[in-house]
């Protein structure tokens, strides 16, 4: 049997559903509760305890509920900008290392 998961994008005057700060995945527990995962600007689900931190008080995002094909959009959309993130940072190692080498005798 599949995983059962409900999904949330976390939103604030900051972020948006279109673009959340990250994406948690809750898999409930039967007694109540569950085991929780988030993804954003990463490209891997790794637990979080964002979830639980809300439920016990700290508000610092809305959790908004969304759908499996909202999250599949939300993961494509950070890798993407993971992947553009890592390029840039790439070509600006490179141009420092150019600039470096120009400076030397």
């Amino acid at each position: 049997m599949a995983d059962t998961y409900v999904y949330y994008a976390l939103v604030s005057e900051r972020y948006t559903r279109d673009e959340p700060f990250a994406v948690i995945r809750r898999k409930p527990f039967p007694t109540g509760g569950g085991y929780d995962e988030g993804i954003g600007r990463g490209t891997d689900w790794k637990h979080t305890p964002l979830l639980i931190d809300a439920e016990q008080g700290n508000n610092e995002y809305e959790f908004v509920e969304i759908d499996e094909a909202e999250v599949s959009r939300l993961v494509e959309y950070y890798r993407a900008w993971r992947k553009a993130y890592q390029q840039r940072q790439a070509q600006q190692q490179t141009t420092d290392s150019a600039a470096n080498d120009a400076d030397e005798p």
